[in-house]
């Protein structure tokens, strides 16, 4: 039975913006990730990276301009080569062209209004975004050509003091040093680590061979970094030496630890709850018993001691030595630090405790609701509906806004339309047991709960799903994983893996921050304005909405890009 486990980025940690909203002025995440209690880690990212405040229009039109070569290029009927050679020799985008200006200017305007009007089309910009955008770009698009243009100066709207790249490096610096050792491999030096060892001595190493060794790696990450344009020129040499100096303490440091992140703790957690929902079976495989008899037992009000037939302590014992050998795996990879996995295995023990001597453990127990999960499960109705019958979603919506019920709009029975409803209830609190969303044992209550929304609301002339702006502003900037995982097609799992071993949000969606910013507040701003569409949010909370979002995935991704 899974475990919910506490999720790390959450109301706790955020604030109320001016708009009124909520938004997170200290990450978990970051806090734990770069300032650790290990003041090597604490010295190495002391600078936090800071973004410029953007939206998503805005980001539309920067992106748009660092590609204007490209466009002149198509404007003019040439090798885009040839244009980025002109602009090599101090030319214009209009010299480069050999076009007009006014010709160039109205080319690259049509070219912009045609991306405008396709973006509209897709629901990522209002109408009234578009217009706003159109009015920017054309004094701008209009200067530019004539004068001095450059990619760099529209590309980056995350910056980024190179301490996430520290982080990373920091964060495998045991599994480097097995890569620069020769006579051992990252096992054998956690192993000696914890043991009290210095990572040098656990190498048989010179302390000063090492630390130039290991730095040598760190700097050549940074270097990359500039020569992308993902780290400023002139924050190098400072990034350089920060790294160098962290790298020099790590590696004298008796009994080092990896630092234990948010994003760590949230990975140990998800193990300790894939674990948790094996005990029955584990049970019967110590017990020597068939899986439905343990399981008969426990529904006739036994429990796992007595269902077992083994002693407590040696039901306890076994249980709880199969769980910590996932944690010993977890440490040896470098997902989790040997703190953590104390930790852990302190919490498994006290779990797996009241586990066993639980009767009817696992079999119908009866939670509470969680009303904002019921809530959230019915959110997608309408689209849903108008999936299932083939109907675009806002002739839907133009039938409930007339006074029609969703049957009538549907002109299905109820009981069809109830049943593909309720299933795809189901689909979503299965998917919120499975993130941690919610608690196993809230799931039967909260899905009564959201049954009887579902009733009301295919019920209801004229029915809007009701969405509180600043709820779900908190439950997405919360679930900010999740949207990675939806704009990358990496699965949440893999990604929460990722960033617990170091690796920043776009690292582990494998692109680079600016392009995830971009992809996220795109989602953003389609999902709010579908909402605005139909009627479940007003303008002026979808506007707040849409700034406190980008300005909290701006913090998010400057942190630990």
């Amino acid at each position: 039975m899974k475990k919910h486990f506490v999720v790390l980025m959450g109301v706790a940690v955020l604030a109320t913006s001016t708009s009124g909203l909520v938004l997170p002025v200290h990450s978990a995440y970051a806090s734990d990730a770069l300032t650790p209690d290990s003041q090597t880690q604490e010295a190495a990212t002391s600078d936090d990276a800071a973004s410029i405040p953007v939206d998503y229009p805005t980001l539309v039109l920067n992106r748009w301009l660092s590609k204007l070569d490209q466009y002149t290029a198509a404007a003019a009927d040439t090798d885009s080569s040839d244009v980025l050679n002109a602009i090599a020799n101090n030319q214009s985008l209009v010299a480069a062209s050999g076009l007009g200006q006014s010709d160039l200017v109205a080319r690259l305007t049509d070219f912009f209004l045609q991306d405008l009007a396709y973006q509209v089309k897709t629901g990522e910009l209002t109408q009234k975004e578009s217009t706003q955008l159109q009015q920017l770009a054309t004094s701008q698009i209009n200067d530019l050509v004539s004068g001095s243009w450059k990619k760099t100066t529209f590309m980056t709207s995350i910056h980024n003091n190179g301490s996430a790249i520290i982080h990373n490096r920091l964060q495998n610096i045991i599994s480097d040093t097995a890569g620069i050792a020769t006579d051992t491999n990252s096992s054998g030096l956690r192993a000696a680590l914890r043991n009290g060892q210095s990572l040098a001595e656990a190498a048989g190493i010179d302390a000063g061979t090492l630390t130039d060794s290991l730095t040598a790696l760190l700097n050549s990450d940074l270097q990359a970094a500039v020569t992308t344009g993902g780290l400023q020129a002139d924050l190098l040499d400072k990034a350089e030496q920060t790294g160098a100096a962290a790298v020099g303490q790590i590696v004298r440091e008796k009994g080092y630890d990896i630092a234990t992140t948010g994003w760590m703790e949230k990975y140990g957690q998800s193990v300790l709850a894939d674990k948790m929902d094996w005990t029955i079976q584990a049970t019967a495989i110590f017990a020597n018993k068939d899986y439905s008899d343990v399981i008969g037992a426990l529904s006739s009000g036994q429990n796992l001691v007595s269902a077992s037939g083994l002693a407590y302590d040696d039901l306890l014992s076994q249980l709880t030595s199969n769980i910590n050998q996932g944690f010993e795996t977890e440490w040896q990879a470098g997902n989790i630090s040997a703190k953590l996995a104390s930790q852990l295995e302190q919490s498994a023990a006290k779990q797996l405790g009241d586990a066993i001597t639980q009767n009817g453990y696992g079999q119908s127990i009866v939670g509470s609701s969680n009303k904002g999960i019921a809530a959230e499960s019915i959110r997608s109705i309408i689209s849903d509906s108008a999936g299932y019958i083939g109907s675009p979603v806002g002739d839907l919506e133009a039938a409930l806004g007339s006074g029609k019920t969703l049957v009538e709009a549907t002109n299905l029975a109820d009981g069809e339309l109830l049943g593909v409803l309720q299933s795809r209830v189901d689909n979503y609190l299965s998917k919120a047991v499975q993130n941690g969303w919610l608690n196993a044992s809230d799931k039967s209550a909260t899905k009564q709960d959201a049954y009887a929304l579902l009733n009301d609301a295919i019920g209801t002339r004229g029915y809007k799903v009701p969405v509180d702006a600043k709820s779900y502003l908190a439950e997405r900037l919360d679930r900010i994983i999740n949207d990675v995982a939806t704009v990358s097609n990496i699965e949440a799992a893999d990604l929460t893996k990722r960033v617990a071993q170091g690796q920043s949000l776009a690292q582990a969606a494998q692109t680079d921050s600016d392009s995830l910013l971009c992809k996220l507040l795109a989602q953003a701003n389609e999902n709010m304005n579908a909402f605005v569409t139909a009627g479940s949010v007003s303008e002026d909370d979808a506007a707040a909405f849409k700034t406190d979002y980008a300005s909290g995935v701006s913090q998010l991704l400057s942190i630990n890009d």
